[in-house]
């Protein structure tokens, strides 16, 4: 026996594996621990699986599979869509859906949604006399093409049979809820105390149900106002699309609820909108804005939708032959039986109940092995042509195979004839043989005797090459060892001419510095002769000429900086400093020699890309000793240890040389 049936619509955002793992969910978290089904393992992608015991069991079973998905018509889709928001009768949405998306609409469709009341909620008498056998067999294909998971779960408790399945068609996001019982004596009185599936609740949280037009689905009631009375006399007068029937609680004379709200909108939640109102005093403003009048006084007004035309009001007045202190709850029961027993009779195709989504997967596993059937059969028939031809080209064969016998029995005395031949011809080929064994045994002894030859020439070939190169061998060592020496000498007169080069440039040097001396004595002299000097001006310290006048060019160098900075060529007075440091420099002919050598160390330097025999000669002047190092040149400056530079060999830039020359002559010009 039906005890429930709910039709609902799922948002995108339950897939397949969301809605087991929300079933699983529920059972596992029943508040009664007999009725959770034990040893459930069930993993992601797992879409056919059966877990419990014969009394109490989880069955997952999938029709279809993910591309029915992708494949199903959007266009169908939203033509359902609306038409069960117009119609909420579900064979009749689906036929509007089908006649929308074929581009026609049958007069019997247009009949049902113009048509007059037809009762509160009351299925037709009949499928075909609402659909037409064309449009339900379009429809039944139709949703044959689509992604069903079907889950059930089923108790059995002395006796009695409870079975409650979930079926969710993805493609189309419809869910349909049905509750069943074996029928027993006391089953009519089972639904006193009867709500809504807790899994229902799953849905609501997990928000996986579409709402309703303009109303979310709710476990609440929603408390008309005079900010909502608007938005509530647009559902009722068909202005706002929702399907869903609508429950309003009035309040009483004292401004009480006469059933609790809240209760009742849990028990009826999927199924019904409950709705209260706010306070007595809108009663006035609640039917106006209704365009009919509802229960007043405590009493419960259902109303019925009837698609584009609004909703249908049946009211449900507070009874007065029952106690006060039972009445709200006996209103409440009457108002739930009344809408749980118009959704039991509301028509629902095979397609979403549990046996049909089973005998759609038996049907396909059926069709699929009818294919497989076929095409044995076909490959069976094809096989006996084979055969067929096999058996003719078989005996054709052997009538070929007759003819060759015959052939081969003359073939045979020809065989015969030949042999004969061949045996004669074998004799004079035996006859042929050993004469060719003479020869052969003549040969091997003559090719005995030329391969003695052949070794002992060899021997002495080989002997003659040891000696030759026994004497190559000494030939080199000889080499190498004069080779050997003659490097020696070659790096001894290297030394040589070294030391010869360093004891000319100090030559050169020390006649440089006789030169100069003679000179200074000259002068010296002259100016002693003249009474110019008495005693020298300044005495030399430690320090000798690097070259012939170095120190004396740095005093008068400094001197001349020293009467450069006085700045005193404007000026008509006579100063001291000014006239003894001109005395100086006229008396003792500064030539400049070091400003001389910075620009020739300048010129040398500049532009410097590596070392070459003429800069090493223009160095070698100026007094820099060219040392080679493993990476770098060492410039050694007159000899003097204190004074040496590096020189990169490859330098990195061409400012290199410009700036080796500015440091070079900084430390040593």
């Amino acid at each position: 026996m039906l005890l429930f049936s709910a039709f609902l619509e799922a948002s995108e955002k339950l897939d397949a594996d969301a809605f087991i793992e929300l079933a699983i969910r529920c059972n596992q978290e029943n508040q009664y621990d007999f009725n959770r089904v034990r040893g459930i393992d069930w993993k992601p992608g797992v879409r056919t699986a059966r877990y419990g015991t014969p009394d109490l069991s989880l069955t997952i079973c999938e029709y279809g599979d993910d591309s029915l998905d992708r494949n199903f018509p959007a266009a169908w889709l939203e033509n359902y869509k609306e038409a069960r928001r117009r119609n909420p009768r579900t064979i009749v949405s689906l036929q509007e859906a089908v006649g929308k998306h074929a581009g026609s609409k049958s007069q019997k469709n247009r009949k049902n949604r113009k048509g007059g009341k037809k009762g509160h909620g009351q299925a037709s008498s009949s499928r075909g006399a609402d659909v037409g056998a064309t449009q339900l067999a379009a429809i039944r294909a139709r949703l044959r093409k689509s992604h069903i998971v079907a889950i059930r779960q089923e108790k059995v408790d002395k006796g009695i049979h409870w079975q409650t399945d979930y079926i969710l068609n993805l493609s189309q996001r419809s869910l349909q809820i049905q509750l069943s019982r074996t029928f027993r004596s006391g089953t009519m009185d089972f639904d006193r105390d009867f709500s809504t599936p807790w899994f229902i609740s799953f849905l609501i949280d997990g928000g996986y149900l579409e709402p309703d037009g303009e109303m979310p689905i709710r476990k609440r009631p929603t408390v008309v106002t005079a900010d909502t009375l608007d938005m509530f006399g647009g559902i009722v007068q068909g202005r706002h699309a929702t399907r869903l029937p609508l429950v309003y609680v009035s309040r009483t004379d004292d401004g009480d609820l006469a059933v609790n709200a809240d209760l009742l909108a849990s028990q009826l939640k999927g199924v019904a909108h409950v709705f209260t109102e706010e306070s007595h005093d809108m009663d006035a403003a609640v039917a106006q804005a209704c365009g009919e009048r509802l229960a007043t006084g405590g009493a419960l007004t259902i109303l019925w939708p009837r698609g584009d035309t609004g909703y249908e009001a049946e009211e449900r007045p507070v009874p007065r032959h029952v106690s006060d202190d039972v009445r709200g709850g006996f209103l409440a029961d009457t108002v739930r039986r009344r809408i749980f027993a118009v959704l039991r009779q509301e028509d629902v195709f095979d397609e979403f109940t549990w046996d049909g989504v089973n005998a759609l997967i038996a049907q396909t596993s059926t069709e699929r092995l009818e294919k497989q059937y076929d095409s044995a059969s076909n490959e069976l028939e094809q096989a006996r042509r084979r055969l067929d031809a096999s058996s003719e080209k078989l005996r054709q064969q052997r009538d070929a195979t007759s003819r060759l016998s015959a052939d081969l029995a003359e073939s045979r005395d020809k065989l015969d004839r030949l042999s004969e031949r061949v045996s004669r011809q074998e004799g004079e080929l035996d006859e042929q043989k050993r004469q060719n064994a003479e020869k052969d045994e003549k040969l091997r002894r003559i090719n005995q005797e030329t391969r003695r030859d052949d070794d002992e020439r060899r021997k002495l070939l080989a002997k003659a090459e040891a000696e030759q190169q026994e004497l190559i061998d000494n030939a080199d060592e000889a080499l190498a060892q004069q080779q050997e020496l003659l490097e020696q000498e070659r790096e001894r007169a290297d030394r040589q001419n070294e030391l010869v080069d360093q004891l000319r440039r100090r030559v050169r040097q020390l006649t440089q510095q006789v030169e100069g001396l003679r000179d200074e004595n000259e002068r010296m002299a002259r100016r002693f002769a003249s009474g110019a000097v008495s005693t020298p001006l300044v005495y030399a310290g430690g320090e000798h000429d690097l070259f012939d006048g170095e120190m004396r060019d740095y005093v008068l160098e400094a001197v001349k900086h020293e009467l450069d900075g006085c700045g005193h060529g404007d000026s008509k007075q006579s100063w001291r400093k000014v006239d003894v440091l001109s005395d100086v420099l006229e008396s003792n002919d500064y030539e400049g020699l070091h400003e001389q050598r910075r620009e020739e160390l300048r010129r040398a330097l500049v532009g410097y890309r590596g070392m070459t025999a003429q800069l090493e000669a223009t160095l070698d002047d100026l007094g820099y000793k060219v040392i080679r190092g493993d990476r770098h040149y060492i410039l050694e400056y007159c000899g003097d240890a204190r004074y040496r530079f590096t020189l990169a060999k490859t330098p990195s830039d061409v400012h290199a040389g410009d700036n080796s020359a500015t440091k070079i002559a900084r430390l040593t010009q």
